[in-house]
């Protein structure tokens, strides 16, 4: 399962879309949303903490007691 944020510039509004199985192409993401996709800007969210990532987000991982 991928998660992904889209973001419509045209209407101003963000929405989360969770695929479920392949193919994870702009197609699917925007599959029953009626949006064109260069209307959109669509960004991957990383649920793992992933060390591969250069710059993750706060948002993306889990702030433990330290």
């Amino acid at each position: 399962m991928k998660t992904f944020i889209v973001e419509n510039k045209r209407k101003f509004q963000t929405i989360r879309v969770n695929l479920h199985n392949p193919p994870y192409d702009d197609e699917n993401v925007l599959n029953k949303t009626g949006w064109k996709i260069r209307d959109c800007i669509i960004t991957e969210v990383y649920s793992k903490n992933d060390g591969d990532l250069e710059n993750p987000s706060m948002m993306d991982h889990e702030i433990g007691d330290e």
